[in-house]
């Protein structure tokens, strides 16, 4: 009677361990807050102990500008995320996809997208899930760099096409660029 006692305990204790866990993004994992308000998930899975991984909120300079100019179309505002990971020193990348939840800025709508910006000014799209009982959007990433938080209003998700326009050059090379800074032939100048 009593082992019967001390099992039916612990069923109880598990299920009620269980549904603490719920369903939070990789439940698997213990969060860790990144700065910013940015947690991160599996990052025991993903990364070699040691790795410093940092969120930072951009407001001005030439990556908050580049992402500007890559989103500003769908934009009624924006939130500019670079999300870094260095191991001694030396940038690092995770192992394996991660889940990141980023935080809502008060005033946005429901109306939500997160995009990838590339070095180059191209965006991509990534799939997210928007909780906004606990204020967050939720993304799998598989690498850290650029991310733009978009409150797109009453509008849908646009996409870029690049429209190149005149050759322009420097010194040593020459390429076609279009509005949101992508280039296109580049190539150095051979005389």
């Amino acid at each position: 009677m009593l082992k019967r006692l001390a099992l039916f305990i612990t069923a109880l204790i598990m299920a009620a361990l269980l549904a603490a866990c719920g369903d939070a993004p990789g439940s698997d994992s213990i969060p860790a807050d990144i700065g910013e308000g940015v947690i991160l998930y599996q990052v025991e899975a993903s990364f070699a102990e040691g790795t410093k991984i940092t969120a930072e909120v951009l407001t001005a300079g030439p990556v908050y500008e580049r992402a500007q100019n890559a989103i500003q179309a769908e934009a009624v505002r924006f939130t500019v995320f670079e999300i870094t990971a260095t191991k001694d020193n030396v940038a690092v990348q995770p192992s394996g996809d991660v889940t990141v939840e980023f935080p809502l800025p008060d005033g946005y709508s429901d109306n939500i997208a997160l995009y990838y910006v590339s070095e180059n000014c191209d965006k991509e799209l990534l799939e997210s899930t928007v909780d906004s009982e606990r204020k967050v959007i939720t993304a799998k990433l598989v690498h850290f760099s650029t991310y733009v938080l978009v409150d797109l209003g009453n509008q849908s998700v646009q996409t870029h096409t690049h429209t190149f326009g005149e050759w322009k050059s420097d010194s040593a090379s020459h390429w076609k660029e279009c509005a949101c800074g992508q280039k296109d032939g580049n190539a150095s100048h051979t005389f």
